[in-house]
């Protein structure tokens, strides 16, 4: 999941650097007369536009794959699994049994003192 949001950041780091360029070379254009203002504007914003639809349609893609791989994997969704770590904090309350902070899951958990 990680790798799937760093590319996306990335991704978008690299739209927001296009963009910028995009704008500093029409920018330039206009200055030396080659293109008209209104022209410019309208490069900029058939740029945007057609980034934007890029930006929804690369989303709708990720979320189709990641999807697919939960379920392929069988993954649980983080709301299922915080739920199922809530009961399990429950249980052992109600148990009695109690893990030092800094131990490891596969320790064995101490019962109160009897």
């Amino acid at each position: 999941m990680d790798i799937l949001k760093n590319f996306l950041y990335a991704s978008l780091g690299l739209a927001s650097m296009a963009a910028e360029k995009i704008q500093t070379v029409i920018n330039d254009l206009v200055d030396k007369g080659k293109i008209s203002d209104e022209e410019g504007k309208r490069i900029v914003k058939e740029f945007f536009d057609n980034a934007e639809s890029r930006k929804d349609e690369l989303e709708s893609k990720l979320r189709k794959i990641m999807e697919g791989l939960i379920e392929r994997f069988d993954f649980i969704p983080r709301k299922d699994f915080q739920k199922l770590e809530e009961r399990i904090k429950l249980l052992e309350e109600k148990l009695g049994i109690v893990y030092e902070e800094n131990a490891e899951p596969s320790d064995e958990p101490q019962a109160p003192p009897q």
